[in-house]
């Protein structure tokens, strides 16, 4: 019969073929199944990397609504650009009004006599500036008191004409020093750094270059002066062309005077800013949305699975955002609550989409109603109690409000005013607010209603040099209720203090010299909070964090203070916790880190059995490989017998 014919080290059995075609039997079907697994988790980490960037993007077009002051802002626009221009704050309010420019604020500036040439000596000693006013006639010169004496010591150093001016411009002391041949020679020009007729120079020491009321070597070539202008004929006077507190949240900017030819400055409402902003973030919501769609979907066409398909935590943060979409917000009140009552409406799809002429309508009808839809604001139902500040921890709602002290920065004496007030013109004082004193202050003669006397006050006390440069400032308002001027310090602290002193003429204001402050005291949402100055605040309960400013009125039950959640706020605050760290983002991503570190260990144990099967089946089959060769010789045998025996092996 035939022999056996297999390869091998003995038998021809290709045990290496053999044992690598099992092994690869064995580890294909594993390793697919894990390649598989890997790519669909590394699929899930990309697509929530992207998920988390289009969230990150959706939060910065939400934080461009959480300011109140992109629903309530305005613009100002001027009839004569010429004569002025005008930039408005937040506190600005709509309004009209007419302007007239009847005088420029200038510097003084003073000339010297004529010299050969710059090198020239102009003499030695002590030169010594103070600043002040002149009379009319220049022959009484009033010192600022808010200025200071300056010197330069002029020596062999610095005696020459350049020399002196050099020295000048160098000693920093709000005087500009420089060198003008106009002709007949060099001549030294001395020019105050600040305007205003408070600001004039006194300039004495050294001969030939003194200029006061008894000594005028020095010519006068730019008189010292205020600013004139009239709002609404009322006059104002201001040392400088920068001129603001004269309308509430507005700088005028003059830059020509035309007397006799008032123009109009309009103060009113921008809704640009908030419609763009609201656009702005229901694209960014339907970029997002479209994202999302994607990566959370099956096709139905293709049967393409998105990679984030079934993913439970991505589920729950759509479904949060969907609910705070058409959520009405907490605190809120009037007519806008939610979304939908601006024109901001949800597709079947889960977009959304705008009706620009409702939001308009809605800004025009209530722009503070929408602004709490969006920012987190407060609100009053008193006009006299003016929303201050809230907390983090401050729970949206409205609390009633109690004021059992009425406070005053100045006390009660400020009046009574009632009625127009007529006056001479020669109505003064010094006032000290909180801390920082004034120059003398006299008050324009004319005749005032109360609403006017008190902004005449206030812009008379706001545009002193002193106060303005000491960072403070005062707001005058009419108390109808108490029929008295009510001063108070913009400081709103309770060590803010308005103090009168050399007080003339002033009776009919009630005026006088001294000072007392009265602190607010009261109950917000009916726990007794704090007082500070005109400022009330809550420490405990639900709207701890929560203030107002008491400014006026009567004692008792005031109404409310309402703090809306603020649609913005709240999704911003959404959209934070899913993006922080240890936020819904790093859970789900570490998760899917993990298991993809689970593959590897998996793919190791893998390699491991399999070296161990290998050397197995290499045993085994080798072993097989030695049987055959053995089989194989005894066949070889066996096959020589039968031949001996059936005469084949005879010739």
């Amino acid at each position: 019969m035939a022999g056996i014919t297999v390869s091998g080290m003995g038998s021809g059995l290709d045990v290496n073929s053999i044992v690598s075609q099992l092994i690869s039997a064995e580890k294909t079907p594993a390793t697919k199944r894990l390649d598989s697994q890997e790519a669909r988790l590394q699929a899930q980490l990309t697509a929530l990397g992207s998920f988390k960037g289009a969230v990150s993007e959706l939060q910065r077009a939400v934080q461009g609504l959480n300011a109140a002051s992109k629903f309530d802002a305005v613009s100002a626009s001027v009839g004569n650009a010429e004569l002025l221009g005008a930039s408005v704050s937040a506190a600005a309010k709509p309004g009209s009004y007419s302007i007239e420019v009847e005088q420029l604020a200038q510097a003084q500036k003073l000339a010297s006599g004529a010299h050969a040439s710059v090198d020239s000596v102009v003499g030695t000693g002590t030169l010594s500036f103070r600043f002040g006013t002149y009379s009319a006639d220049g022959n009484t010169f009033s010192v600022n008191p808010d200025r200071e004496t300056k010197t330069i010591t002029v020596d062999a150093s610095n005696n020459t004409l350049s020399g002196l001016r050099d020295a000048i411009n160098q000693a920093d002391i709000g005087v500009s020093a420089s060198i003008v041949n106009d002709g007949s020679g060099y001549r030294l020009v001395l020019g105050a750094k600040d305007s205003g007729a408070k600001n004039a120079l006194e300039v004495t020491g050294i001969a030939g270059l003194s200029y006061s009321a008894g000594s005028k070597e020095l010519t006068q070539t730019v008189e010292a002066q205020d600013a004139k202008l009239t709002v609404d004929g009322l006059a104002i006077t201001s040392a400088g062309n920068s001129v603001a507190g004269a309308i509430p949240g507005v700088t005028l900017n003059l830059k020509s005077a035309k007397p006799g030819a008032p123009t109009s400055l309009a103060v009113a409402a921008d809704s640009s800013a908030a419609t763009k902003g609201v656009q702005a973030f229901v694209d960014a919501y339907n970029k997002f949305m479209e994202f999302a769609s994607k990566a959370t979907a099956v096709n139905a066409k293709t049967g393409e699975r998105g990679a984030l398909v079934g993913d439970s935590s991505v589920r729950a943060m759509l479904a949060e955002m969907r609910r705070q979409v058409t959520a009405v917000v907490p605190g809120a009140t009037g007519q806008v609550k939610a979304l939908i009552d601006i024109g901001v409406s949800t597709n079947r799809d889960g977009t959304l989409k705008l009706d620009g002429t409702k939001l308009q309508q809605a800004l025009g009808d209530d722009a503070a109603g929408v602004a709490a839809l969006f920012a987190k604001v407060g609100a009053t139902s008193d006009p006299k109690l003016a929303y201050g500040t809230h907390a983090s921890k401050t729970r949206p709602g409205s609390y009633a409000v109690e004021v059992t002290q009425v406070p005053a920065s100045y006390s009660g004496t400020l009046g009574s005013v009632t009625g127009d007030v007529t006056l001479a013109g020669n109505e003064s004082f010094t006032v000290k607010v909180d801390g920082v004193g004034s120059g003398p202050i006299t008050l324009d003669a004319g005749t005032y209603t109360t609403a006017q006397l008190a902004s005449h006050l206030q812009q008379k006390i706001n545009g002193d040099a002193a106060i303005s440069a000491g960072g403070t400032s005062v707001t005058v308002a009419y108390d109808s209720d108490n029929q008295r001027l009510l001063l108070t310090s913009a400081k709103f602290a309770g060590k803010a203090s308005v103090e009168f002193s050399a007080v003339a003429n002033a009776g009919a204001l009630g005026i006088v010299d001294g000072q007392a402050l009265v602190t607010a005291a009261g109950k917000i949402g009916g726990v007794v909070a704090e007082g500070d100055g005109i400022r009330l605040s809550a420490k405990t309960g639900d709207a701890e964090g929560l203030s107002v400013d008491v400014l006026g009125g009567a004692t008792g039950a005031r109404g409310t203070v309402s703090l809306s959640g603020g649609f913005a706020a709240a999704m911003d605050t959404l959209l934070d916790g899913f993006l922080k760290k240890d936020g819904k983002f790093d859970t789900r991503t570490q998760t899917l880190s993990d298991e993809v570190g689970s593959i590897q260990e998996q793919r190791t144990d893998l390699a491991e059995r399999l070296t161990r099967l290998e050397a197995r089946y290499r045993k085994q089959f080798i072993a097989l490989d030695k049987a055959m060769s053995q089989l194989n010789a005894t066949s070889g045998f066996l096959q020589q017998q039968i031949d001996a025996w059936s005469g084949k092996g005879k010739q």
